[in-house]
Parts: C-alpha cells; structure tokens; sequence
C-alpha cells in the first residue's frame, strides 16, 4: 500500500489560515449586516402607525468590520422610546421581533463562520 502527502511550509500554512480568517470576517459581517435589516424589516410590519414617522424613522447601522462590526437597529423619531415601552398593543415590538428572529440569526452566523 502506497501512500502519499503534500507537505506545506511553515509560510504556506499560515497564509492559508489567514485567507480563511479573513473570509469568515467578511462572511460574518455581511451577514451581522444582513441580519440587522431582516430584524428592521420584520420589525417595521409590527410597528405601530399613526401618522407612519415611526415606522418610517426605522434604521440599520452598521460600523466597524470583519469581527468588529457592529450593527445597531433602531428607530429615530424622538418618540419611539415612549412608543416601544408603553403602546397599549405593540409594547416592545421592536425587542420581540429580535427575540423570535434569535434561531435564524444564531443559525445564519454559525454558516457564515464554517464557510
């Protein structure tokens, strides 16, 4: 029985493990990103509508890279605190669309870090 392998250098080794870091940095970033306009999408269906500033103030921000990203959703209008904490109906719309969203994003980033 005959067997063979490819020996790597040292060098080889630690550019490929390199390439494949930076791959699942952006991989995650895009997909920390991705995630963050599904919660605002989602979360604009359940926001509550008088006038639609509200709904309309919705936003996703996303700063830093690769591992440091960091990616904020919320809204703007001066408002929406008091509406999030206290609509007779909706009350925490925007933190329960995040919550029933968890197993998706848990699942989603776990991809995106294997590759």
């Amino acid at each position: 029985m005959r067997m063979s392998a490819k020996v790597m250098n040292v060098r080889d080794v630690i550019q490929s493990l390199e390439r494949a870091t930076e791959d699942m940095e952006r991989d995650f970033s895009k997909t920390l990103k991705r995630m963050g306009l599904l919660i605002q999408r989602e979360a604009m269906k359940v926001t509550p509508v008088d006038l639609g500033v509200l709904k309309l103030s919705a936003f996703t921000k996303s700063q830093g890279k690769g591992f440091d990203t960091v990616v904020s959703v919320g809204y703007g209008a001066s408002y929406a605190i008091y509406v999030h904490e206290t609509h007779p109906t909706k009350k925490k719309f925007l933190e329960k669309t995040y919550r029933s969203l968890i197993p998706i994003i848990r699942k989603e980033l776990m991809d995106a870090l294997e590759g």
